[in-house]
């Protein structure tokens, strides 16, 4: 074939386009904002998956470790990472996300867009720099004043930077808005709140408070109402209201100043709390009927279980998360203001003295067939987020888990559960047991990792 007139005369043109295109097409880890708080020493730290061998809902010695991760980490705030409502849908339709690192605000090549799959579940942990600026010692996020100050303060100054984050399905080519399955998933924060003062951190004082404070939260839930969008302190993103602890609800009072500021009323607030797919609860006040494992309930867990030195086992948080979702479009949450902390001593066993997520996902979840009955979920995957710098931030692997795995237990003399009751736990300490050696090539068959 003929070359064309402008290939012959320019081709040096030609390999000059094509080395710029795909250098910007190369995605490239965030760089730290210096009008923010420092990033901590362990911005990016090792987390731990543990089963529940001891089918109690707790995490405890006698469980197994069975995987461990790195998180992510970017400069947004947690809930922005998330990109809700990346495609334009209408209202009414099914809402999509598509949780990108934001290397780059000019150039969308330059990010790191987390894969969406379908019919999975896709977890991720993530610190987020913005969350953990000094709400509590002034900081105004350039010098916002008035409802915007008071909304952007009420907001953020309970978030110290982790979060834990989920994708369920994909987008299709064609948005088509077919029912395609549901999740029913649980999740129990042990441990994740807390007031610190950083000893690791020295550059935080005295330009910064060296505290940090911190309290789980819904910080994203797709599919909440268009009327979530704060047209004040958050142009065109769509936030959860405030829970309120005193009250065990979503209170108007806790979300008054935002909601009086978009020109919202009390009934607004209820049809927007109606609309979360993702929500926060009173842990006390569950009752049977609303949770997936009635016996294993925080309140049932607080009446018959301790902790290492003999105190009632407590979840302070709960958080449910009941949707459906659709071709077209994906579901899934954010909770952040995690306290991410790990004051575990193996000399001292203290067990207790950690933050642990508990997850508990359905059967129907991970069964097949009618989408209104069943969840038709396939795969539960987890990112490993590998450390900065190594290029595994904007390339993470995969560890699927077998949540309806079988394996030989040489102890028991018999096939076991891998996964008891289809739950686990996230800890930021590799104990209180390690897997035996047999146990733990049974589960390497079963833990895939993948690019």
């Amino acid at each position: 074939m003929a070359r064309s007139p402008l290939a012959q005369i320019v081709p040096f043109l030609l390999v000059l386009f094509v080395v710029v295109v795909v250098a910007q097409g190369v995605p490239t880890e965030p760089t730290p904002e210096a009008g923010f708080r420092p990033l901590p020493d362990d911005y990016v730290k090792t987390w731990y998956i543990y089963n529940d061998r001891n089918t109690n809902g707790i995490l405890d010695p006698g469980d197994e470790r069975i995987a461990e991760f790195r998180n992510w980490w970017t400069t947004l705030s947690a809930h922005t990472q998330h990109n809700y409502r990346q495609r334009s849908h209408a209202v009414g339709e099914d809402w999509a996300s598509a949780p990108f690192n934001g290397a780059s605000a000019t150039n969308p090549d330059d990010n790191y867009w987390l894969p969406r799959k379908k019919n999975a579940i896709q977890f991720y942990m993530t610190y987020s720099q913005f969350d953990n600026n000094d709400w509590y010692g002034g900081y105004d996020y350039g010098g916002r004043t008035g409802d915007v100050l008071a909304i952007l303060k009420q907001r953020n100054e309970l978030r110290n930077g982790w979060a834990l984050g989920w994708l369920t399905h994909d987008l299709d080519p064609e948005n088509t808005q077919t029912l395609a399955g549901k999740v029913e998933m649980d999740v129990f924060a042990h441990n994740a709140r807390a007031v610190t003062a950083p000893v690791n951190v020295p550059e935080w004082g005295p330009t910064w408070s060296t505290s940090s404070y911190c309290n789980p939260q819904v910080s994203v839930s797709n599919d909440i109402s268009e009327k979530a969008e704060d047209t004040v302190a958050a142009v065109k993103q769509w936030h959860p209201p405030q829970f309120d602890d005193a009250t065990g609800d979503y209170s108007w009072a806790a979300n008054a100043t935002r909601m009086i500021a978009n020109g919202l009323n009390a009934a607004d607030l209820t049809q927007i709390v109606n609309s979360m797919e993702v929500r926060e609860h009173d842990p006390d006040l569950l009752g049977s009927g609303d949770v997936i494992w009635p016996s294993r309930r925080p309140s049932e867990i607080e009446a018959g279980l301790t902790d290492h030195a003999d105190n009632p086992y407590l979840y302070e948080d709960a958080f449910k998360d009941r949707s459906f979702y659709h071709d077209g479009a994906n579901d899934g949450g954010v909770l952040a203001g995690l306290a991410g902390q790990d004051s575990y001593d193996p000399e001292l066993n203290n067990w207790g003295d950690q933050q642990v997520i508990r997850i508990d996902i359905s059967p129907d979840t991970l069964a097949s067939g009618d989408p209104a009955t069943y969840g038709n979920i396939t795969q539960v995957i987890f990112y490993d987020f590998g450390l900065p710098g190594t290029g595994d931030q904007v390339n993470p692997d995969e560890i699927l888990l077998d949540l309806l795995a079988m394996v030989w237990d040489p102890g028991a003399g018999e096939m076991v559960p891998l996964f008891p009751e289809q739950r686990f736990y996230i800890a930021a300490v590799p104990e209180p047991t390690t897997l035996s050696v047999i146990f733990l090539g049974a589960v390497a068959v079963l833990l895939r990792r993948s690019r």
